[in-house]
């Protein structure tokens, strides 16, 4: 089936525009006049008119052709309070509109309270200041599934006009493509709108304009406007605009996204706003503005040029929890005239960019306390309400610091981030200057920009009150540069007491403790004596006659520990697991054994540090592997009398974490090797058979280790421009005397089951302690230098194949330096 389309014609002369009649050529249109009347006809060249309660309809999906050739220059016209028209057309079969008149013509109209329904109607007007569908006094128009495009300059797509006017448009696309055209248009009216797609093109063009206490209500619609001072939505002399989940789009020189003046208002909920080009704004206000305010709530906004651009006139502006992305131009409000006001409050919302009210023009700016302002010029505003959070963004290509200057600030516990280069007294900073009066209270942070820290004498002055301040400026978290922790205080001289300053005092920051926990972890938590290793060494021989018995040993260890630093005080737990295993052993005069082994394993440890008096903290961690080997050679293990030699290698890969409180955690690795020599000299002191039978044999050993440690960290510089640097190349040496107590019970002969009990005590001696260096200082761990070791545990044999061992320890220094630890380990011989 072929499908035809309905057509109306609105054909206009270009002389006559007569409304009623015009005389000589022109007819009048067909009448419809009272009762209830189907149009029949597939022809109407001089269009319809229906009056007196007249009811008008069609066929839908019936040949209809409608033209406006009449006296009226109107292809429909209603009039009257019960009168009615209602055209449907069908999706494959529309009802069309075209005019090839001179203009000023209308299309569809709707006066005195009738009502005028449309579907599926695709009209399209080619004659300068020609209106689609036309509604006034009182009429009202229901247009839906349609499309309405004007060709020409001045065209009105829907226009609306007179207190009880209404109109309902839904799916519906409008595309002017004019200068000075108008998409929607109402005066006094009430507009209803839903998925509408509406381009305005042309210069002076707008999607929706509103005036004269009208009210537009548009909600899931797209709005594109395009062209020299082209504007998207418009309401101005006391009209209300309300749009939920827009998309607007603006483009072109001058092209502003909203614009009101004269008491109207505009809410916007859940709605994306963009501006495409430069010049142009998504907030516009002329110098006719008084007292208007624009609400928008949720959606977007994204401005290639300016933000919000004032040119005259006072504008109230709220933001509640929008996304606002960095205006392209950098200027969040921009006056660009004289005698300009904006009244902006934030709710929930981060607003970036700068606000310079000079020359007469006036800013006031409110953040509740989940928003945020952030600039890099300086900015200039009257009023600065602040119980959110004011960010001086750091200066990146420039090497100067903003400055803002308010007449009044008020803080209700909010925030400022001030950025400085911290130094001595003249150091570049962020400044807040304000001219008349100060109340409230104000949290102040700052960071430091590529400053080495030094030493103040007046301090650097961050806050400037000319008039003297009521309000209150409080520090909130560290400020440190180097080695140098700075305090926001108030003036004390003449000339200062108005003002505030940072102050500057060497210390050690915990963070320091941090790094230097980390080194000595490196270096230090993979350490192990030959019994740590393998346990009794003499079950290592349980060797065939002919031939060594290859087997591999695991073991495990946790600990704690704890240091202090200058000022700060810190913990630490650790673990570590190594494996390893002998991969040769012989003998040279076949009494004495070498030993040739590998090992590796992983470690992990996590500390804390403590500022004594300042509250201020820092986390460190290390973790990371190791691997290497041993070499180890007994004199005579099974004889009564003999010495051990043993050696051992690994290299380290570590990673490092410091994570100061509230700041970014600083990752660095270190690598390289740790090594030590151990000898020993093993004793018989006697033995004894007890009462139940049990052979007793009392061993001591007096043994000697010396470590070498040499695992250093990459250098690192952290957020606050701080260098900081691990040294490495330490000695560690150990001299103690092990005793064990060897015991045999009858029940356990032939069954090669033995238990070893000992205890140790050591003396361990570090000529140079554990140390980083932050910039020009030296930070040691303290009370390392001499300590003392006690230790004690069992080692077993359960088995020829089969031994465990296990100890705890205990280390003391000075200073509060402890060290406990404890280890379990099992071997097994392979038969």
């Amino acid at each position: 089936m072929r499908y035809k389309k309905i057509t109306l014609q609105t054909l206009r002369l270009s002389v006559l525009t007569m409304l009623i009649h015009s005389g000589v050529g022109v007819s009048d249109p067909q009448i419809f006049d009272a009762g209830t009347h189907e149009l029949t006809e597939q022809a109407y060249p001089e269009g319809i008119e229906a009056r007196n309660t007249a009811q008008v309809n069609n066929r839908p999906g019936q040949p209809l052709s409608l033209s406006s050739g009449g006296s009226q220059k109107t292809a429909v016209k209603t009039i009257g309070e019960g009168t009615s028209v209602m055209l449907e057309g069908t999706e494959k079969q529309k009802i069309t509109v075209n005019t090839e008149a001179a203009g000023s013509s209308y299309a569809l109209w709707a006066i005195d309270k009738s009502t005028l329904t449309l579907r599926h109607m695709d009209i399209t007007l080619k004659g300068a200041n020609d209106t689609a569908v036309a509604i006034q006094t009182g009429a009202k128009v229901d247009i839906g599934n349609s499309t309405i495009t004007g060709t020409q300059n001045k065209f009105y797509g829907l226009w609306a006009s007179g207190q009880e006017t209404e109109v309902t448009a839904h799916h519906l696309k409008i595309t002017s493509q004019g200068a000075d055209s108008r998409a929607v248009t109402s005066y006094s009216a009430k507009v209803t709108g839903h998925h509408l797609d509406i381009k305005a093109e042309g210069q002076g063009a707008r999607a929706i304009n509103a005036e004269e206490n009208s009210t537009v209500d548009i909600q899931d619609s797209t709005l594109s406007s395009h062209g020299e001072n082209a504007f998207g939505i418009v309401a101005v002399r006391n009209a209300k605009v309300t749009g939920h989940h827009l998309d607007i789009k603006v483009g072109g020189q001058g092209a502003h996204a909203v614009a009101t003046n004269a008491n109207s208002t505009i809410h916007l909920h859940d709605s994306h706003i963009q501006t495409l080009s430069k010049p142009s704004a998504v907030l516009y206000s002329d110098a006719g503005s008084t007292d208007p305010t624009v609400t928008i709530t949720g959606g977007s906004l994204h401005a290639a040029g300016d933000l919000i651009v004032s040119k005259g006139g006072k504008t109230n502006l709220v933001f509640s929890k929008v996304v606002i992305s960095p205006p392209g131009s950098g200027h969040a409000i921009h006056f660009t005239g004289t005698g300009g006001e904006v009244d902006l409050t934030l709710n929930q919302t981060a607003l970036y960019g700068n606000i310079v009210a000079e020359g007469g023009n006036k800013a006031k700016v409110t953040l509740d306390s989940g928003s945020t302002w952030s600039f890099k010029e300086n900015a200039t505003v009257t009023e600065l309400n602040n119980a959110g959070k004011m960010v001086f963004e750091p200066p990146h290509d420039s090497p100067s610091f903003s400055t803002l200057t308010t007449d009044h600030y008020e803080g209700d516990s909010g925030k400022i981030l001030f950025h400085a280069r911290l130094e001595g007294d003249d150091s570049p900073a962020n400044q807040l200057i304000i001219n008349q009066s100060s109340k409230g209270t104000t949290r102040v942070t700052v960071r430091n920009v590529g400053g080495k820290g030094g030493a103040t004498k007046d301090g650097i002055r961050l806050i400037e009150a000319k008039e003297g301040t009521d309000g209150t400026f409080v520090q909130d978290g560290p400020i440190v540069a180097g080695s140098y922790q700075y305090s926001l205080r108030k003036g004390t001289t003449e000339g200062s007491k108005n003002h505030w300053y940072l102050v500057s005092s060497w210390f050690a920051r915990p963070e320091s403790l941090s790094y230097a926990q980390n080194l000595h972890a490196a270096n230090t938590m993979f350490h192990m004596t030959l019994h740590e290793r393998l346990g009794e060494t003499q079950y290592t021989e349980a060797l065939s006659e002919d031939s060594p018995v290859p087997g591999m040993w695991i073991r495990a260890s946790g600990g704690h520990h704890t240091s202090s630093l200058s000022d700060n005080d810190g913990q630490s737990h650790r673990y570590v697991m190594m494996l390893g295993g002998d991969i040769a052993q012989w003998s040279s005069d076949g009494l004495n054994r070498y030993h040739l082994g590998v090992m590796g394993g992983y470690g992990h440890e996590y500390s804390t540090a403590h500022h004594r008096h300042n509250e201020m903290s820092s986390q460190g961690k290390v973790r990371g592997y190791s691997a290497g080997g041993y070499a180890t050679w007994y004199q005579n293990p099974k004889a009564p009398l003999s010495f051990y030699v043993d050696t051992w290698a690994l290299y380290h890969w570590l990673k490092n974490d410091v994570t100061p409180e509230e700041r970014r955690t600083e990752s660095y690795k270190s690598r390289w090797v740790t090594a030590s020599v151990e000898g020993g000299y093993l004793l018989t002191a006697g033995e004894v058979v007890s009462r139940s039978g049990i052979l007793h044999r009392f061993w001591v050993q007096p043994k000697a280790q010396l470590t070498w440690m040499n695992v250093k960290p990459e250098d690192h510089t952290d957020i606050n421009g701080t260098r900081v640097t691990g040294q490495g190349n330490y000695l560690q040496s150990r001299l103690g005397l092990r005793a064990h107590l060897l015991g045999h019970s009858p029940q356990d002969e032939g069954k090669q089951r033995e238990f070893e009990p000992f205890i140790e005590a050591n003396w361990i001696y570090q000529p140079k302690p554990m140390a980083i260096r932050m910039d020009d200082k030296t930070h040691e761990i303290q009370g390392a230098r001499h300590l003392g070791e006690f230790k004690m545990g069992v080692d077993a044999k359960l088995s020829a194949r089969l031994h465990l061992w296990g100890h705890v320890a205990q280390q003391i220094g000075t200073k509060e330096y402890t060290d406990t630890r404890g280890t379990i380990g099992v071997k097994y011989h392979f038969q």
